[in-house]
């Protein structure tokens, strides 16, 4: 072999192993950012599946602002009354970067005797502040999450649908998550006086019923309901 053969089957040689290098380089790398994708979803289909279970659940959605939004999880002994051991807030933690639900909950499961006043349950500070001490738990439902915002649509304090995005990771690697839902049997009408009838005496316990249910511009889109009065406590 002459030098000249020599050195043009060095240069293939090392052009080739450059080839493959680069393609083995680019395989690695779409390999990382599919397995990056593939967590991503995994994550945020887990964090839309607990907001999602949590909102229709509910028996009602107090207050929601661009990073709040109080729940009425679940009248647990049927009283017809907030307690605070049956409500939550779920915020998005944007230092954290952490997408959450806190509420307050016993180890052994009972719940006190603990009464929120209305105002309180639609300010999420207010419910903030009480949920607080000892049986304060906190769920993270995602992390890393670049962005979060919730609203209320329509406008309406009684319709509270609630929409929500919220999107995980950071450039390029990242995925958006969409929800629409509102509480599927909401306790709408025990917020106000005009909305419910007295509890039935053969109830057990006493429960209250719905007089009217809300139309898409709330309670007072009734013609026979003007206006609404707002209880201060259930």
């Amino acid at each position: 072999m002459t030098l000249v053969e020599l050195l043009l089957a060095s240069i293939t040689t090392a052009i080739v192993a450059g080839a493959a290098a680069s393609m083995m380089s680019a395989v690695s790398n779409a390999s990382l950012a599919t397995r990056d994708a593939r967590t991503l979803h995994v994550a945020g289909q887990f964090a839309l599946t607990q907001l999602s279970r949590t909102i229709r659940g509910a028996r009602d959605v107090g207050k929601v602002t661009a990073s709040e939004i109080t729940v009425w999880l679940d009248d647990s002994n049927g009283d017809d009354k907030l307690n605070l051991y049956e409500t939550a807030l779920i915020r998005y933690d944007s230092l954290g970067k952490q997408l959450l639900m806190e509420r307050m909950q016993k180890t052994d499961g009972t719940i006190p005797a603990t009464t929120v006043p209305v105002a309180s349950f639609l300010d999420p500070v207010q419910l903030g502040l009480l949920i607080t001490g000892p049986d304060k738990r906190s769920y993270v439902w995602a992390s890393d999450v670049s962005s979060a915002s919730f609203a209320q649509w329509p406008n309406s304090p009684e319709t509270r649908i609630v929409v929500a995005t919220f999107t995980l990771g950071t450039a390029p690697n990242t995925a958006t998550f969409n929800l629409n839902a509102s509480p599927q049997a909401p306790a709408d009408y025990l917020f106000y006086k005009e909305t419910k009838n007295a509890a039935r005496p053969d109830s057990t316990p006493p429960r209250k019923t719905r007089s009217y249910f809300s139309l898409y511009n709330g309670f007072t889109g009734h013609a026979a309901l003007p206006t609404v009065t707002l209880e201060s406590s259930l």
